[in-house]
């Protein structure tokens, strides 16, 4: 670049240097052997069909389609038939014969709340018992998220290196 070159210009100089060496867009397929169960919508289709329906949602047209996907082999067209089933499940409506009111936005859940007083239990009040089964709930989770999908070998060999095996503090 020379002196006389304006900011402007260098940086159009830059932009379009940068642009030629970039990587031209390549359409990237997952490799859809290799997608793990917990990853994969279509691993569960028959769970996902009886919490649809148990959920009221309007899904029995769609049944065959769900025990059809559901039998396919591992791969590209199920997931892709999975993606639909999907889409077709998020937007289902209610039955019109559900018997439950289950609002999803949070105007529609405010309506449906009515006053309530806890009850107090051997000199504990309810609220502080359901406060602390969601504390324990959020400290099982995040203590349990730093070895989620370590196979018991690989953690328990973890372990003996660092003299933590038998297991004795986290």
């Amino acid at each position: 670049m020379s002196e006389k070159e304006t900011g402007t210009e260098m940086i159009k100089k830059i932009k379009r240097r940068m642009s030629e060496n970039a990587p031209k867009y390549v359409d990237v397929k997952p490799d859809y052997d290799a997608i793990d169960m917990w990853e994969s919508y279509t691993e569960s289709l028959a769970y996902e069909y009886a919490q649809a329906t148990d959920e009221g949602l309007d899904v029995a047209g769609l049944e065959p389609l769900f025990k059809a996907a559901a039998e396919l082999p591992k791969g590209e067209l199920k997931e892709k038939l999975g993606d639909l089933i999907f889409e077709a499940v998020t937007n289902a409506q209610t039955r019109p014969d559900y018997p439950y009111v289950e609002p999803s936005d949070l105007e529609s859940i405010k309506e449906l709340l009515r006053p309530y007083t806890y009850a107090k239990k051997d000199g504990v009040s309810s609220e502080k018992r359901v406060a602390g089964a969601w504390t324990g709930r959020f400290c099982g989770c995040m203590l349990g998220l730093t070895v989620e999908c370590i196979a018991l070998h690989e953690l328990t060999a973890f372990l003996k290196e660092t003299g933590n095996w038998p297991l004795h503090r986290y």
